[in-house]
């Protein structure tokens, strides 16, 4: 880039060409070494610095010193008081700090380790609501009360979208035989689950699982699509869905209607699952809710164990290998009807 500009050694306007100088800049006891930027006389070779940005070279040689400590960038201090639309006062109160210490920071300043750490706390909404919490009293009940309630509905939407994330890369799969052919449905899912539970006040883990797969195998034998949209593998305690133990967790967090208890057997715990609430019938068709009757009479009788034993017996776990996903195929084969 050249423009011509006023030269202080020739005393006119000279034509002036865009170089870079290598130098050492003493930042914070430390030396660091940038390409600094110049403008170069034709004429004479003096050098001068932008005339629109003559800090540009100390404000490299900072970042150069806060990509090497890890140490936010003034915009990015910035960023975050704006994701919470909150003032430079605000930040500061909810902080401990001085107005002007943020000020400061916020315009190029460098801040300390202990200070960035805070800053970088902030970032998470869980961290700033616990600092809000801990420094409300520097705050008027005012502020309180409006910086609080955004903050958590700002966890709330984080959470939402994460779970939304979970469901989409772990259960979300195109159709195919591995998935009934059917879209996963979490809110249909769950209340598959409250139809057992609410009916059987025995339901442990592993009987859990089995009243999933069949219910799945058994619908798609009969109308050629599985009724949750599950992936089943083969484990040694039967035909389980894929990533199980996510997917529990996963209903626990989305319906707090469904429980979870740990007994203890003596030799060990069990997982109790149990239901607060029936099924909402409005989400299933005749056909499916026929199905979950068929379902529930088969297998209620049976407890963990014998139910697992009647799960080897099915052709879908005999000639699948371990650990791999059962294809809806063996739908035909299954000894319901």
């Amino acid at each position: 880039m050249a423009f011509e500009h006023f030269c202080p050694e020739c005393l006119e306007t000279r034509r002036f060409e865009s170089i870079f100088i290598e130098e050492d800049y003493p930042v914070k006891n430390e030396v660091i070494t940038i390409d600094s930027h110049y403008y170069k006389c034709n004429e004479c070779g003096e050098l001068i610095l932008d005339p629109e940005n003559e800090d540009e070279n100390y404000v490299n040689a900072y970042n150069e010193y806060r990509k090497r400590k890890n140490l936010l960038f003034a915009e990015e201090i910035v960023e975050i008081r704006e994701k919470y639309d909150i003032s430079q006062r605000q930040m500061a109160k909810i902080l401990g700090w001085s107005h002007a210490t943020l000020s400061r920071y916020e315009t190029g300043a460098l801040q300390s380790q202990s200070h960035n750490n805070e800053l970088v706390l902030l970032q998470d909404p869980v961290n700033m609501l616990k600092i809000i919490e801990r420094n409300k009293d520097n705050l008027t009940k005012q502020e309180y009360d409006r910086i609080k309630s955004k903050v958590k509905t700002m966890i709330v939407d984080h959470s939402s979208k994460s779970l939304y994330t979970v469901i989409e890369n772990s259960f979300i799969t195109e159709p195919s035989e591995y998935n009934g052919f059917t879209t996963f449905n979490l809110e249909k899912l769950i209340n598959v689950i409250k139809y057992f539970l609410y009916r059987d006040s025995q339901v442990y883990k592993v009987k859990l699982m089995k009243y999933l797969w069949f219910t799945d195998f058994l619908h798609f034998k009969n109308w050629t699509v599985s009724l949750t949209g599950l992936r089943y593998a083969k484990l040694p305690m039967g035909p389980v869905p894929d990533n199980y133990d996510m997917l529990i967790s996963l209903i626990l967090n989305e319906d707090k209607l469904i429980n979870r208890e740990y007994i203890d057997f003596g030799n060990g715990q069990g997982e109790l699952f149990t239901a607060f609430e029936d099924f909402d019938s409005s989400l299933f068709t005749e056909e499916e809710i026929k199905t979950l009757e068929i379902i529930s009479k088969f297998l209620q009788p049976h407890n963990s164990r014998s139910v697992s034993e009647l799960s080897h017996k099915e052709l879908a776990w005999l000639e699948t290998r371990d650990r791999e996903l059962i294809t809806y195929k063996y739908a035909e084969q299954l000894s319901l009807s």
